[in-house]
């Protein structure tokens, strides 16, 4: 019965490395055939970031040299292998493809975490190997790729009850807030749930405390150096919230939807420092919510439903191949992670901390802007979610034929 099980093991595990290796093939046929260059304005900017690092000049981008618009673990990691590669956007592209292709395993281990058995993280992996938008996203040169692979992992660290995995969770938290800075607000949930529910030792929290404190203060020195103030996120903060919340911004989209795309810009004041712009454009937006409080909560709504809408927000994306490819994808996965909630309620306690940074993340994109793009760090969670689900289910019926 032993060497049965042993066996099932070593079966469950060649299927999820040969489920990894067919997902980094299909990722590398996608970049190679279907998208070799550089797509979208936002690739053009970490890639300006990447050769401006390379040159000695740091992290800057634009005529004005802005220094700290994005954090800076993209553009090192870009120009890290541009250097290695010699210059090849394709390496770049592939190697990208290689954080993806990391990620199908954190998924289907996270998913082995939460449903307890080998099957969950068998049906995860099979998924994320072939799910659309994880293929679309490895073949652009941006931070979503990097910043799945370390919410993925962190939540896998989390999920473990080994307070080693506990303590290092603090150095992937610390290197996703330098990827992006929207996890460090929810730091502090971390932390409760870890003691109150995950029963971590508080030797071991404050362990993790001082490793994110380690891990993101070399940004801040930096910052204090290059643009006078120890500064910890980016100054690209403000911009967002207030691209999000301007009289043009009808839609709760980008401003490449709205009418005047740089309307929202022109009362911007000459002169000021890039963190003092950064505030300025953050205090205009705050105050734009809050004297037009009725519009700014029908916004928020609005910001939801493109968040979680189930087919693409951009007209270029509106053909019936593009909506059924994300219904087939995402709309089901969305489908399973409701009803496997349900499923795992017995596990309400443990999950509670995936419920509650899904709750998070989607109200900070009811505040700044809504698009599924900014949804992609929660779409791992969810499949792990429904992978477990539906390996319950299967084992439920499973017995019920059995009896």
């Amino acid at each position: 019965m032993t060497d049965a099980v042993i066996d099932l093991d070593q079966s469950n595990k060649r299927a999820i490395l040969y489920l990894c290796i067919f997902g980094f093939f299909l990722r590398a046929v996608y970049i190679l055939f279907f998208n070799p260059n550089i797509s979208f304005p936002d690739e053009q900017r970490f890639w300006q970031e990447a050769s401006s690092l390379l040159s000695g000049q740091g992290i800057q981008i634009g005529a004005d040299g802005k220094r700290a618009h994005d954090m800076p673990l993209t553009a090192i990691i870009i120009s890290l292998v541009y250097y290695i590669t010699e210059g090849s956007m394709i390496g770049v592209k592939m190697f990208f493809a290689v954080l993806s292709t990391a990620t199908i395993y954190l998924i289907a281990k996270l998913a082995e975490l939460i449903g307890g058995n080998k099957k969950s993280a068998l049906i995860a992996a099979s998924i994320a190997s072939v799910y659309p938008f994880f293929i679309y996203y490895s073949s652009l040169i941006l931070s979503e790729t990097l910043f799945l692979l370390f919410v993925t992992l962190m939540f896998v660290q989390l999920m473990n009850k080994d307070n080693k995995s506990q303590v290092l969770s603090g150095i992937t938290i610390g290197f996703s807030h330098l990827i992006r800075p929207t996890l460090l607000y929810y730091v502090p949930v971390i932390l409760i749930w870890q003691y109150f529910i995950s029963k971590c030792s508080l030797k071991s929290i404050i362990s993790s405390i001082l490793l994110i404190v380690l891990v993101i203060t070399p940004w801040g020195v930096r910052n204090k150096f290059s643009l006078g103030e120890f500064y910890i996120f980016t100054s690209g903060a403000g911009q967002v919230l207030l691209e999000g919340n301007n009289k043009w911004n009808i839609s709760g989209g980008v401003s490449g939807s709205f009418e005047s795309p740089d309307a929202y810009l022109k009362d911007v004041p000459q002169g000021l420092s890039e963190l003092d712009e950064d505030r300025w454009k953050r205090n205009k937006a705050l105050e734009y919510i809050k004297n037009n409080k009725k519009h700014s909560v029908k916004q928020a709504f609005k910001k939801l439903i493109r968040f979680w809408n189930i087919w693409p927000n951009s007209p270029d994306y509106q053909s019936w191949f593009y909506k059924f490819i994300s219904i087939a994808s995402f709309g089901v996965i969305l489908c399973l992670a409701l009803i496997s909630v349900f499923i795992l309620r017995k596990d309400y306690k443990k999950l509670s901390l995936i419920y509650l940074f899904v709750i998070y993340y989607s109200l900070i994109h009811a505040i700044t802007i809504g698009s599924i793009r900014y949804r992609l760090p929660l779409e791992p969670l969810l499949i792990a979610i429904g992978s477990a689900g539906l390996s319950k289910m299967a084992s439920k019926k499973a017995i019920e034929q059995k009896l």
